[in-house]
């Protein structure tokens, strides 16, 4: 009787610890899908919109509800003074028409500025958000997220996560970005590639022979469709409507234009003073040359360059580009974002 109950109790103490596993396998509890927030849907401003809601709201509070996680820093013509922000301030609110930080700061709160912001060179920021301009100097780092009514950043400055403006973002040379969005997004700095000869129509053929594409393999004529099993290189510039489907490379020459989109299985090539209306869509290297135009969307599993002068995108109809890395010449301008999730590089 007594080995019976001393069994009992101690199957009883060893089972003990494996009543949550065995509660959990029964009654599975992660069988629901995490928790998203749909409000975010991928926008490059998300962070710095929540982030600047939040702020508003504490400054029209007559009686903060987070006083230890913000401090106010009255701002005046000559430079802000940071002696104030400890290790226990999360974030920091500037106010005033035109802030401008002191030399190689280094802040590890996120930065609000009423007004326009200007950032002295070598300095580094967590993330800021400015109502006005904001001007980066010289090797300005950015860690997180940049947002503000414009923004233009200085010779190789480091934007590690988001860049967002309400006008225009202009980068200098050697700025390093993965995602970036804006109205007008323009790559500044001497023009290391000049719209010459490559950007002029080099039509040479007679006028029946002018713009004519190679016959396609395969025609679809409900879809407006071309496919070719090989590759598409032009000599000359020409003219077509309706959308490309390449097997190999796409080389189109100068002055050309096509009135639709361009899917190429390997490299895309447009030469300067080309114009597509259409998207461009490659597995392998996307070029687009010095003063072409692109209306749509860019998309690249290697990599995409915009030569000088080239643009793509409008400010009505702005456009997505998405590749490992993105380069912009000096020069070259986008209407729309850039997503470069292994770096993007003006030069």
């Amino acid at each position: 009787m007594w080995s019976l109950v001393l069994l009992t109790c101690t199957a009883a103490m060893l089972l003990l610890p494996l009543l949550p596993a065995l509660h959990e396998l029964l009654f599975k509890s992660d069988v629901q899908p995490l928790p998203i927030e749909h409000a975010l849907r991928g926008e490059v401003g998300y962070f710095a919109a929540s982030f600047g809601q939040r702020v508003r709201q504490w400054l029209t509070e007559s009686t903060p509800q987070e006083a230890g996680l913000l401090r106010l820093a009255t701002s005046a013509p000559e430079k802000a003074n940071f002696d104030a922000v400890g290790p226990s301030i999360e974030a920091v609110a500037l106010l005033g028409d035109d802030v401008q930080l002191p030399a190689a700061l280094s802040l590890d709160q996120e930065l609000y500025a009423a007004g326009h912001l200007q950032v002295a060179a070598a300095s580094r920021l967590r993330a800021v958000l400015a109502e006005g301009r904001l001007c980066c100097g010289d090797g300005v780092e950015v860690q997180r997220w940049a947002d503000a009514a414009s923004v233009k950043a200085g010779r190789h400055c480091r934007f590690h996560g988001r860049v967002s403006a309400r006008d225009r973002i202009e980068f200098g040379p050697g700025t390093a970005f993965e995602r970036v969005s804006a109205p007008v997004i323009v790559a500044s700095g001497p023009l290391e590639e000049t719209l010459g000869e490559e950007a002029r129509p080099s039509v040479t053929l007679s006028s029946l022979e002018q713009g004519r594409l190679p016959t396609p393999d395969r025609v679809h004529p409900l879809a407006q469709r071309r496919t070719y099993w090989r590759d598409l290189r032009t000599a000359q510039a020409v003219a077509h409507q309706g959308d490309l489907v390449v097997q190999g490379h796409v080389v189109l020459a100068s002055g050309s234009h096509i009135q639709g989109s361009i899917k190429a299985y390997q490299d895309l090539h447009l030469h300067g003073g080309s114009e597509v209306q259409g998207h461009l869509v490659a597995r392998g290297a996307i070029r687009v040359g010095p003063g072409a135009r692109v209306r749509g969307n860019l998309m690249s599993e290697a990599c995409i360059h915009l030569a000088a002068g080239s643009v793509v995108g409008t400010r009505d109809q702005p456009v997505s580009i998405t590749a490992p890395t993105i380069t912009m010449a000096p020069g070259a301008t986008v209407h729309g974002s850039m997503s470069a999730y292994e770096g993007g590089r003006v030069g």
